[in-house]
């Protein structure tokens, strides 16, 4: 028998029409030529901003929206808009429907509208949440799916969550919060603007009021902020990995058969098997085309940085040019990713069966597990602190002195450690995207100790990585300097070469 909020689950995705969005409109007519430049622009531009792979469309809408916008200055075009997306490939060309471009016309107006009555000082963060509801409106059905499932993951685990220090509020949204990070993966802008639906459930109403509703903005944006950086959600999340996984599992099971009959356990337990296996398959190559990416990024970058800063340096300043540090800053860090970023060892049957029971656990027996997370505001905290503090200093003070015997320079130490911790922070992600299908951990000596040394820099690496994306200035350069005369060319070649089509049927 299906627990509760299963039932709920099974009914609601029922009651989603799943051919919604299909209008039968034909396919948007792209150049072959047009596309194939803006595609290779896209894959260069994300050379020097690494992204998850699925974030990427997002981010591309959101650049796509603020170009237009706040540096062109020019009207929202929801045709042009598509056409976009589709050359530059993040929208296939069935999926460019008339129907599209009116919804995502209609969506940034609605956001428009309320920057105006708010101000400018909102419009960008406004533009974000636009960018995050056109995605949705690219698979209505799969973005109605992904909320029933979290909502029915939210209701299996919130009463056995018991996390101490922290208000009834916190806990509740900080828990949809690390539910949406640990099953749909969510960026922080993705989960601004599912939290956005949760403090203004009028939003998608015809008759919502938007002056009224631009009162209350800023301090919703405000609360937003807050909740997204709250360190619970991430407390929470390796702890819900277990119900990730099932939740995961059933997401796809409903999107491939919205109808199905989740009472069939023999059924379920078929799909969960066959389900996995495809899983390790696809999460081994992932990885590895994950890795390929970040190092691309990562050589790239290091490379750019070597000519502006390293070299000039050692040239001008030291009088000379030591090419060991030089060559060894420049090759090392993305070799040490490609290694890390190789292989993520193997899933074991003992693992799927593992799985499929906590699946069966969840929908069926109603008997889950008790999860707690608690503050980190005990009494040993600053202890703890202050031995984690120096093994942060042990960890980098040994680094810094193998440095110092290979006869780097401050510029080029620097900048070793500042690779060092962006690579390992990389690997580390890349392998944890895998490792989440992982339930039964081997955790020996070795690991304990080789993880031990690795947290320091992995964790100063998210640091720098945060930081390092909001002042990329080789992204500042693509965007305003690069970007915009190349997409007016590309618009003029599209218009230009059915001009030139039109005339040569003249002809005839």
């Amino acid at each position: 028998m299906l627990t509760s909020p299963i039932h709920e689950l099974a009914e609601r995705v029922s009651a989603i029409d799943a051919g919604h969005g299909e209008h039968g409109t034909a396919p948007l007519e792209v150049n072959d030529v047009v596309s194939a430049v803006a595609g290779t622009y896209e894959k260069l531009r994300y050379l020097v901003e690494y992204r998850e792979e699925h974030t990427v469309r997002r981010a591309a809408i959101e650049r796509i929206l603020r170009r237009r916008l706040i540096i062109e200055g020019r009207q929202f075009d929801g045709s042009r808009f598509m056409r976009e997306l589709v050359e530059g490939r993040y929208l296939a060309a069935h999926e460019a429907t008339e129907h599209f471009a009116h919804e995502a016309s209609a969506t940034v107006a609605r956001f428009e509208e309320l920057a105006t009555y708010v101000g400018d000082a909102y419009r960008r963060t406004l533009l974000s949440l636009a960018a995050s509801e056109i995605e949705a409106l690219v698979t209505p059905f799969q973005a109605g799916l992904d909320v029933s499932v979290i909502d029915a993951m939210y209701k299996t685990i919130r009463p056995n969550l018991m996390a101490t220090g922290y208000s009834s509020r916190e806990i509740d949204t900080q828990l949809f919060c690390a539910c949406r990070r640990a099953l749909l993966g969510s960026d922080d802008e993705s989960l601004a603007y599912a939290l956005w639906l949760a403090y203004v459930p009028t939003w998608k109403a015809d008759n919502i009021n938007l002056r009224e509703t631009a009162t209350a903005v800023p301090g919703i944006l405000t609360a937003i902020k807050r909740d997204v950086a709250h360190h619970l959600q991430w407390i929470i999340v390796p702890r819900i990995k277990r119900e990730a996984i099932s939740f995961r599992i059933l997401r796809s099971y409903l999107l491939e058969h919205p109808h199905a009959n989740l009472t069939d356990e023999r059924a379920m337990s078929d799909y969960a098997r066959h389900f996995l296996d495809r899983v390790y398959e696809v999460e081994s190559e992932r990885i590895k085309e994950s890795g390929i990416r970040a190092v691309a990024y990562l050589f790239v970058t290091k490379f750019i940085i070597a000519l502006i800063a390293e070299a000039p340096y050692e040239y001008f300043v030291l009088n000379g040019l030591n090419y060991v540090p030089l060559i060894t800053n420049l090759v090392f860090h993305p070799t040490l990713l490609f290694t890390l970023t190789r292989g993520v060892g193997s899933f074991t049957a003992r693992n799927t069966e593992t799985i499929i029971a906590d699946l069966h656990r969840i929908l069926y027996d109603g008997t889950a597990r008790a999860i707690v997370a608690r503050s980190s505001s005990g009494g040993l905290t600053a202890i703890f602190a202050f031995f984690y503090a120096l093994l942060i200093v042990g960890v980098f003070g040994g680094i810094v002195g193998i440095l110092q015997a290979l006869k780097f320079n401050i510029v080029g130490g620097a900048l070793f450690l500042l690779f060092l911790s962006l690579a390992m922070f990389f690997a580390y992600r890349i392998r944890m995207r895998a490792r989440r299908w992982v339930v039964i951990e081997e955790r020996g000596v070795p690991a304990l100790l080789t993880t031990v040394l690795v947290a320091p820099i992995v964790r100063v690496g998210r640091y720098l990585s945060r930081t390092f994306s909001s002042i990329n200035v080789f992204v500042l350069l693509m965007d305003f300097i690069i970007e915009t005369p190349l997409k007016m060319v590309l618009n003029f070649s599209h218009h230009f070469l059915i001009y030139l089509r039109e005339k040569a049927n003249e002809v005839y």
